[in-house]
């Protein structure tokens, strides 16, 4: 079960208040500030749900990346000679290209995932909540700072080629984004299920 759904259904009917133009109008001009401050925060807390909502679809992506890891090997492995290995001579142009689209997009989404839950975290905190108790969230944070979006040659940079795991439930594709599997916590989504 995707872990944002809860939240989205839980403010589902906040989110569908809508202003008015009368009602607008009508507002005493002593009120003004007020009203543009309220708008300004409604206006803050539907950025945050829509990216909650990204975040939503990118692990129903994921999930369904799973599935669809299986069906590409099952594809690979039609016309092998053995079953220890892929001979990649004998698997068609097109599912080779299906496997490279996969892992394009793999790493695609996991790359938006990253930033929208570091620009959450980022909008949640000017709420003064506090994050700080959550080792996987500081080091997902971190890792996108240094990574994603702040890469230095001759600094910590990551690998070219990473790793990734696919779940045998229907779980989401979890792909490391900075190849150090060995310091990688258990994956971006796998806390939150």
């Amino acid at each position: 079960m995707n872990p944002f759904n809860t939240f989205l259904l839980s403010v589902e009917s906040a989110m569908r208040i809508a202003w008015r133009a009368a009602a607008q109008q009508a507002i005493d001009r002593s009120r003004y500030e007020e009203f543009t401050r309220n708008f300004e925060e409604r206006n803050f807390s539907h950025d945050v749900v829509d990216r909650v909502e990204h975040l939503s679809y990118c692990f129903d992506r994921l999930c369904e990346l799973g599935l669809e890891y299986f069906e590409i090997q099952d594809a690979m492995s039609q016309n092998q000679l053995s079953p220890q290995g892929i001979n990649l001579s004998r698997v068609p142009p097109a599912v080779i290209a299906r496997e490279e689209n996969w892992k394009q997009e793999l790493h695609v989404i996991t790359a938006f995932a990253f930033y929208e839950i570091k620009s959450i975290c980022d909008m949640l905190r000017s709420w003064d909540v506090e994050l700080s108790g959550c080792p996987e969230l500081r080091f997902l944070m971190k890792s996108r700072d240094r990574f994603l979006a702040h890469p230095r040659l001759g600094g910590v940079m990551r690998l070219a080629h990473r790793s990734y795991s696919v779940s045998f439930d229907g779980g989401p594709v979890q792909a490391s984004v900075v190849g150090l599997d060995s310091f990688y916590p258990t994956g971006i989504f796998t806390s939150l299920r």
